[in-house]
């Protein structure tokens, strides 16, 4: 299985992006950027762990949900119950509510 520190990670990055769009800046950039490097790499190194996207995809958005209501202060339902990221979005140079800084 993808391991779920990567995708929660990834998943709750994806979030404070679209929530917080003051505190986005280079560092963010740059850490959503590796994140998905790192994950496309391990998925490339063990090509088995496609077929168990979808299951860690869930685990991963409900502790997302967690992490960043912590991290940005807003209400638990702020934030939709089921992800809104497709793993494609996720993993892809997908930027929720406007474009990376490249």
């Amino acid at each position: 299985m993808v391991p779920a520190k990567s995708a929660n990670w990834k998943t709750g990055w994806a979030f404070c992006w679209r929530y917080q769009p003051e505190r986005r800046g280079a560092s963010w950039d740059a850490t959503i950027k590796e994140q998905r490097q790192r994950v496309a790499r391990l998925l490339r190194k063990n090509p088995s762990l496609k077929a168990s996207l979808e299951e860690t995809r869930g685990d991963a958005y409900s502790d997302a949900r967690l992490i960043v209501r912590r991290e940005t202060g807003l209400p638990e339902a702020v934030f939709p119950v089921e992800s809104p990221f497709s793993w494609e979005q996720t993993l892809g140079d997908f930027w929720p509510e406007g474009k990376h800084l490249n």
